[in-house]
């Protein structure tokens, strides 16, 4: 999909109107390992991933999941019986966890990594 240039204008002056700068892309600092791939990621896909992940456990036995790396975006399938970790690429903090009912409690314990990421 390409942009035309109405829609071009249009982001342009919003751009201006809005005083917003272009952002500056942040480097990929985690590694999400899911469905057998490794994804390059930033601080804040890894921590929009894991909530994503933790609403699936809490609600439904499975969703799509978003997930915005450095090569694009794929759509993950997360269910009861499928797992994935998030390492952080530098210090190797290697936070895993399997994904099942069994284990949910287990999941709500991600959240202080996940702040930490952030922090």
């Amino acid at each position: 999909m390409t942009i035309d240039r109405e829609a071009q204008y249009a982001c342009q002056e919003f751009r201006s109107e809005t005083h917003l700068g272009s952002r500056t892309a942040t480097a990929p600092r985690y590694i999400v390992h899911a469905l057998g791939r490794d994804f390059r990621v930033t601080d804040e896909m890894a921590q929009i991933f894991l909530r994503q992940v933790e609403r699936v456990l809490d609600r439904d036995p499975s969703a799509l999941c978003v997930l915005r790396h450095e090569h694009g975006v794929e759509l993950l399938l997360v269910t009861d019986d499928n797992s994935f970790s998030i390492r952080d690429e530098k210090d190797g903090i290697r936070l895993e966890k399997d994904r099942t009912r069994a284990e949910k409690e287990g999941a709500r314990s991600l959240r202080a990594p996940a702040q930490r990421m952030g922090a």
